[in-house]
């Protein structure tokens, strides 16, 4: 990847690149998260933002367009994109402004901009994380809700979460959807014995009393 090499001779060279953050927020795209080598560019766009140093309204604009595009994203995508969210917010207190504004404000993002400084990331926030809390894979349900169960998002970084191991950015940037089916296929095989509740009163007819069927039917 050409913003690998880029990165490298910046980091190591002190080559003077000055869009380069400018390149990788455009390269963030729907696409990324279908791509061949997606968790190689995902482990560099984590390199490329763990800097302290970095700009607030460059952070807030990687957040936000991460946590936009997980909207549609699979759910390997969008599990990457909350764990990346939460270890940006962690390391840089001055955009949690992001999850703790009030969700129902106007959205000042402008998804379509191509500059990361123009696109309006610090009037906005992260209501995104409250539509993923209904995400139709538990694991990304469950993740977008720690958001709001965890003290670190109301105090500024200090946080007491009991299992930081699921926030490991490297296994959620190789995550694929064989993963995923082989952890809901043992998830089955261990319950397939559990007894299923399916109705907590037996019912006693198909109409309720006082239909006009009702004694015309019966489940005797």
């Amino acid at each position: 990847m050409a913003l690998s090499s880029l990165f490298i001779l910046m980091q190591c060279h002190n080559l003077d690149y000055p869009d380069f953050y400018g390149s990788l927020y455009r390269a963030l795209k729907p696409s990324v998260f279908h791509a061949k080598h997606r968790a190689r560019f995902f482990r560099l766009l984590a390199l490329c933002l763990s800097s302290t140093a970095l700009p607030a309204y460059l952070i807030c604009a990687f957040v936000k367009k991460l946590n936009r595009l997980a909207l549609s994203a699979p759910p390997s995508g969008a599990l990457y994109a909350l764990a990346l969210t939460r270890s940006l917010l962690e390391k840089n207190s001055e955009c949690m402004a992001l999850i703790q504004r009030e969700k129902h404000c106007e959205d000042g993002f402008d998804p379509e901009e191509s500059d990361p400084k123009k696109c309006g990331s610090l009037e906005t926030s992260l209501w995104e994380i409250v539509a993923l809390q209904e995400h139709y894979y538990p694991a990304v349900a469950a993740l977008a809700k720690d958001f709001k169960n965890t003290k670190w998002g109301k105090h500024h970084g200090k946080h007491d979460h009991k299992d930081d191991s699921q926030l490991s950015l490297d296994d959620y940037a190789a995550y694929t959807y064989k993963q995923i089916f082989d952890q809901e296929a043992q998830r089955s095989e261990r319950g397939k014995n559990a007894a299923v509740p399916l109705c907590f009163k037996e019912p006693s007819g198909i109409f309720v009393p006082g239909d006009a069927l009702h004694d015309s039917f019966s489940l005797t």
